[in-house]
């Protein structure tokens, strides 16, 4: 499974978002470790992000088929999830040594 990202998204809203892994807020906010891993991994996960931040409702990250993005139920039923594909993320990938 990828890493998980938690959104909070109406329509008409900016979509607000925050990483579950402190090394991928890390990386997105700071570009911490960022050399650690392969250019392509980082450049792709920017690329990614760069989609998400954009976003101005959740219709268009629905469009983003690939991003696994689903409604969360019971006291988080105002949050979404969606989930970044393993090539995508840096945490998943090799990191150069």
């Amino acid at each position: 499974m990828g890493e998980s990202i938690l959104l909070t998204a109406k329509r008409s809203h900016l979509v607000r978002f925050a990483f579950k892994n402190k090394k991928l807020t890390s990386l997105y906010t700071d570009r911490t470790d960022a050399h650690k891993y392969p250019v392509e991994v980082v450049d792709a996960f920017f690329r990614l992000m760069a989609l998400i931040h954009n976003a101005t409702d959740e219709r268009d990250l629905r469009a983003l088929r690939s991003l696994n993005y689903e409604a969360l139920k019971g006291n988080r039923s105002h949050q979404n999830s969606l989930r970044l594909n393993k090539l995508m993320t840096p945490d998943r990938g090799t990191p150069h040594r």
